[in-house]
């Protein structure tokens, strides 16, 4: 099988069984997706921390099965999945400082790809509510993409020990 089919030569895309346009807020939705487990994987790469790169796994098996969700329209993503991202984003951010700033995204380039997926992630939830607009879209996937992009944010601060860079550019700002 070729990997090249010319059916999309005409501006369409096959879901499920029928075809739309590439424009439609469908394909918006899955591209994101895939630009994120993409993004993801980048970061997979990066990081040394084995714990945090089986987390790193599995939000991509996650954001599949999300994909599969908006598509097939059976449920994959739960409550369940909420719950545990809750779990990681408490455990992660009670072994980092307070947060009594913003910050500056990325003082290593692990946690600077860590900060890109997020921000993908951010998007992909607007375009969630967008698609949320003409589809049954449930809340499980609404909560999962916003405690995801929380968790990004503390996985992001923990790799990359960020309160160290940020405390010297506050300094650096004052003085």
């Amino acid at each position: 099988m070729k990997i090249y089919t010319k059916f999309g030569d005409n501006q369409t895309t096959s879901i499920g069984n029928k075809r739309v346009s590439k424009d439609h807020i469908i394909v918006e939705v899955n591209g994101t997706v895939d630009e994120l487990t993409s993004n993801l994987m980048v970061c997979f790469h990066l990081i040394d921390d084995e714990k945090v790169k089986d987390i790193i796994k599995n939000i991509c098996v996650n954001l599949t099965h999300l994909s599969f969700e908006i598509i097939t329209k059976k449920e994959y993503i739960t409550n369940e999945h909420v719950g545990t991202l809750e779990k990681l984003i408490d455990e992660y951010d009670e072994k980092l400082p307070k947060l009594t700033n913003f910050i500056l995204p990325g003082s290593n380039l692990a946690s600077a790809h860590l900060h890109v997926s997020r921000t993908v992630c951010r998007r992909l939830e607007r375009k969630i509510v967008a698609l949320g607009k003409e589809y049954r879209v449930s809340q499980s996937i609404y909560q999962y993409l916003n405690r995801l992009s929380d968790l990004l944010f503390v996985l992001a601060r923990f790799i990359g020990k960020e309160d160290i860079l940020i405390k010297l550019v506050l300094n650096n700002l004052n003085s």
